[in-house]
């Protein structure tokens, strides 16, 4: 039978569950607790109690409604019936690339529908959770990133009344998301449901939004209460996330305690034009405990290319808050390739005796950069010609043809005008041909109206490679396609005058 917890337990263990991430995950230089919103300060229910000051920076639509009881476990939460709190956290895959995040839930609404949790969200499916019918049942879920949400075995609500414990973790490296849902998070005897999928983020809106979609507007809101909001900005393990679901702060720490700290994946892809004799990385190994020295009995090197790797320690102890560097060598002679090897910590950490970290390189070689075509319109014999020797020479498209001039283009050279119709290279830029691509133009606009004008590109119909003026998804601007939905969007800038070569 599981014992039910009572709301002075809960508010205890919460207490100490709060005090183990803020005590522990702050450690680690590549993982922390970014920001946590238990909702519980009835003078600033919004504060952000992970000590990094991310307060609640505002409200929009129908603020929410805060009370000191209405939360999980009778604690302090919000409801929300329209609008959202905005968060001063920036979750982009480029300033955050590892996340994981969540929050305990209870919906008013069990109809099928779109409501998400949290979410920052800019029209190109980025990171957000919440519940979603599109593209299979009603469930809790994530956005894959690039065109809809995670499906699996996911689980929609069944009552109005049961809280929910919903997360969702972000691997950049790995290039997946996985979510986390019980349904019923009031009891501990059930397993996390678990899917994960491949994921591909677009970067969405610098600040996130809980309660919706999307911190600058009201669409796709939450109507239920949120409680206990957390950030951290690395990958929590499935046993971790378990963890926090089904302890519910009641975590005590081995002491010793064994942190370790390190880029993910510590060697990974290196790509390069001229194999480098040796890499080096570096991990940090804390003891977080309070009273034990911890110690490092042995430190070695696994794997069918272990003796390409060297490390500058074996042995050593740590006292309690003491941290270490350790540096790992990689040394190829010059060799590119696959690398595979493991480093095996071992330690008297009671609950972590036996640490693995995997080394696996692989070295790159990229070739040097070769021009393809260079369209330089200058030859008035031949104004298609291609000027790389490659014989890439333009061919007549579609419409009314250009109108070539010999001064007509950038600094006064030979150009084509083009007025409805199009000229067409004979090169296959497909990226199952050419992975790695450059390309370009100086070009001048006869029309700085908003609109959808497109300077090269090869597309079908499923938004390919392409370069011009787009006004799709923001601001009217020179942009590219990012092949997954919509054109790049950023600060780009649109044309200002007729008169000007951009």
């Amino acid at each position: 039978m599981v014992r039910m917890t009572s709301k002075i337990e809960i508010r205890k263990s919460w207490v100490f569950w709060l005090i183990f991430f803020i005590g522990t995950l702050l450690y680690s230089a590549n993982g922390e607790l970014i920001a946590l919103y238990t909702f519980d300060d009835a003078d600033n229910p919004g504060a952000d109690s992970s000590g990094q000051g991310n307060d609640i920076s505002g409200t929009v639509g129908t603020a929410p409604t805060w009370a000191s009881d209405i939360g999980f476990g009778g604690s302090g939460a919000y409801d929300f019936a329209g609008g959202t709190l905005t968060v001063p956290v920036d979750i982009n895959a480029s300033v955050m690339p590892d996340m994981t995040w969540g929050a305990w839930v209870r919906t008013d609404n069990t109809n099928p529908g779109q409501r998400k949790v949290m979410g920052h969200d800019n029209g190109g499916w980025d990171r957000t959770i919440g519940l979603d019918s599109r593209n299979g049942q009603f469930r809790y879920t994530s956005f894959t990133g690039f065109g809809r949400p995670v499906v699996g075995d996911l689980l929609g609500p069944e009552s109005t009344e049961d809280w929910t414990f919903l997360a969702a973790s972000y691997d950049s490296a790995d290039g997946s998301v996985t979510v986390y849902v019980d349904l019923d998070a009031s009891t501990a005897d059930d397993e996390l449901v678990t899917v994960t999928e491949n994921a591909n983020w677009n970067n969405g809106q610098g600040t996130f939004a809980i309660g919706g979609l999307r911190p600058d507007n009201t669409a796709e809101a939450w109507d239920g209460v949120i409680d206990n909001v957390f950030v951290y900005n690395e990958v929590l393990s499935a046993e971790e996330v378990a963890a926090l679901r089904t302890e519910f702060g009641e975590i005590e720490l081995s002491d010793p305690n064994i942190v370790i700290s390190r880029e993910k994946p510590l060697f990974g892809v290196i790509r390069t034009g001229i194999v480098p004799e040796t890499e080096t990385r570096s991990i940090v190994i804390r003891n977080t405990g309070e009273d034990n020295d911890l110690n490092v009995t042995k430190i070695v090197i696994t794997g069918d290319d272990a003796s390409a790797f060297s490390l500058n320690d074996e042995s050593f102890a740590l006292a309690p808050g003491e941290d270490k560097t350790i540096e790992i060598t990689l040394t190829t002679d010059g060799v590119a390739g696959d690398y595979v090897a493991s480093l095996q910590i071992q330690s008297d950490d009671a609950d972590k005796t036996n640490e693995i970290i995997e080394l696996d390189a692989t070295i790159e070689l990229i070739p040097p950069a070769t021009l393809l075509a260079f369209y330089t319109f200058d030859d008035s014999n031949n104004p298609f010609a291609d000027s790389s020797g490659n014989g890439n020479d333009l061919i007549e498209g579609s419409g009314s043809l250009p109108n070539w001039g010999a001064d007509i283009g950038f600094k006064g050279s030979g150009a084509h005008d083009f007025l409805g119709g199009n000229l067409v290279s004979p090169i296959d830029i497909n990226a199952s041909l050419m992975p790695d691509m450059t390309w370009g133009a100086w070009v001048r606009t006869n029309n700085t109206d908003p609109g959808l004008r497109k300077v090269m590109g090869h597309d079908n119909g499923g938004w390919d490679r392409t370069i011009g003026l787009d006004s799709r998804n923001g601001q009217f601007r020179y942009t590219s396609f990012t092949g997954f939905g919509r054109p790049v969007v950023g600060d780009l800038p649109g044309p200002e005058s007729t008169e000007d070569w951009t």
